[in-house]
């Protein structure tokens, strides 16, 4: 697997790049696939730098809102129900278009799909802060909707796009390295909502979206300079979703993990309006309960 040279007009730095993703493919085992032992160069430890900011970056977005978005919404004349649908969106969202953008990602590349991602997600982010002047109801509602499904749009594009990467610059640390990513999407969840909550209590509904929409178009400037634009050892393989569903181990696996997600998703409607209404705890203390179980999650 070879990577090509560098144009004529490159320069040193890109010189020095190309060098360095030939050493990533000349380490790989042709005959097993697996990589020697080396120590990660520039290129690898700067890729995971930005890949861990991006992980802890989109799972804080998602956790930002749970401890106060729900009693903005109500104020709004929403139902659980509604507010459920809008947490709901960003991730059914995600569950479909990771099929697709799984197919695309071999076509337009890793790290274009990365920063379209991260553009898209950052915009929706701060786009969402601004919801609080929609008119109550229905309208309300849908808007919500609609902001958080363009969201999970890109930060499917991003995830997917993070997975090809990892696969890509790490072949035989796969495994360490994604474990790493768990790590730290797992921190994203816990001090998310702890980072809401005293955000909001700070400057109000729209302080949190900016903040963190903002932070994730800096990491998308960071992911432009630093991360390799050589992504062709990625890959192309054809396969079936329907052959891979049909196996046994998946098919228990993925029943596990909806059934361990669904905890987070039954708390993230309910849980703040319920410690309000009973106990009177502000969104920072909200956040704090919410902390609990993603402590949980990070540890197991």
């Amino acid at each position: 697997m070879n990577v090509p040279a560098p144009l004529k007009g490159a320069t040193a730095t890109e010189d020095e790049t190309s060098r360095e993703l030939q050493e990533i493919c000349q380490n790989v085992d042709q005959n097993t696939g697996t990589t020697k032992k080396q120590k990660w160069n520039r290129v690898q430890k700067m890729t995971l730098m930005t890949l861990a900011l991006v992980n802890f970056s989109a799972s804080a977005c998602f956790a930002l809102q749970a401890p106060f978005f729900p009693r903005e919404a109500e104020k709004k004349g929403a139902s659980h129900t509604a507010i459920g649908m809008v947490f709901g969106a960003f991730s059914f969202v995600i569950l479909i278009s990771s099929l697709i953008f799984g197919k695309l990602i071999t076509r337009v590349g890793a790290k274009f799909m990365f920063c379209c991602g991260l553009f898209v997600g950052g915009n929706c982010t701060i786009m969402f802060g601004f919801m609080d002047l929609c008119p109550g109801g229905w309208v309300f509602v849908g808007m919500c909707i609609a902001v958080r499904s363009v969201e999970g749009l890109g930060c499917s594009m991003a995830i997917t796009a993070n997975s090809a990467i990892v696969a890509s610059l790490f072949p035989g640390e796969v495994g360490l390295v994604m474990g790493f990513m768990e790590a730290t999407f797992s921190l994203g969840l816990t001090v998310g909502p702890v980072i809401g909550g005293s955000l909001y209590e700070v400057g109000g509904f729209k302080l949190p979206f900016l903040v963190m929409g903002s932070l994730m178009l800096v990491i998308m400037l960071l992911a432009l300079v630093l991360l390799p634009t050589q992504n062709d050892n990625l890959k192309k393989e054809r396969s079936s979703f329907l052959k891979i569903i049909q196996i046994p181990s998946v098919i228990v696996t993925c029943t596990c993990v909806t059934i361990a997600a669904s905890l987070f998703g039954f708390l993230d409607p309910n849980l703040s309006p319920f410690v309000d209404k009973k106990f009177k705890l502000s969104a920072f203390w909200t956040g704090f309960m919410f902390m609990a179980l993603s402590i949980a999650f990070g540890v197991s």
